[in-house]
């Protein structure tokens, strides 16, 4: 009478199979969630910009300088002028207001990507841009956001931050 002996654990070949399997995942992966955290920290700034917006809409109806009554955030360190994101207490907020024309520039640290790349924030009435000192007249603002390659429908297209399109909310994309 013949027994059969049955094998116990896996082979060389099927253990070098799973892990070619897990590393070609890892490879596709990583650099996916590694965009996705830098995404997730620049809606840091989409936050830390809304009572700027609220302001400079508000003083675009009453006429007065767009930075009325607007206190810049603290600087944290995804947002701020300290290209580090460590100096909190020397460095002042990343979101700053144009009294020219309204648009709200968020500047990010380094831990977004090198350079303190910039998000710009166009205000827009009716389809053309504020002025300094003029009534808007469609009764409400508009955002237009503007990374390195603002959306083709955008107005002021001249007007551009430095941030990756790839790292921009939707709205901010060509």
């Amino acid at each position: 009478m013949k027994i059969l002996k049955l094998s116990q654990g896996f082979t060389l070949i099927e253990l070098m199979m799973v892990i070619a399997i897990i590393g070609t995942l890892a490879s596709i992966a990583v650099p996916v969630y590694q965009d996705y955290l830098i995404k997730v920290k620049v809606t840091e700034g989409m936050s830390l910009v809304a009572s700027a917006k609220s302001a400079v809409s508000e003083n675009a109806v009453t006429g007065v300088p767009f930075n009325s009554g607007w206190v810049a955030p603290y600087p944290t360190g995804i947002v701020s002028t300290d290209p580090t994101g460590i100096s909190r207490l020397v460095a002042s907020s990343g979101i700053a207001i144009n009294n020219a024309n309204g648009e709200i520039t968020i500047t990010y640290t380094n831990r977004i990507a090198p350079g303190s790349p910039t998000l710009l924030l166009i205000p827009v009435d009716s389809g053309n841009p504020l002025g300094s000192g003029k009534l808007i007249q469609g009764g409400i603002v508009d955002w237009q956001c503007h990374s390195a390659i603002p959306p083709l429908n955008n107005i002021l297209r001249s007007h551009v931050g430095t941030l990756d399109p790839k790292f921009a909310p939707t709205d901010c994309r060509a």
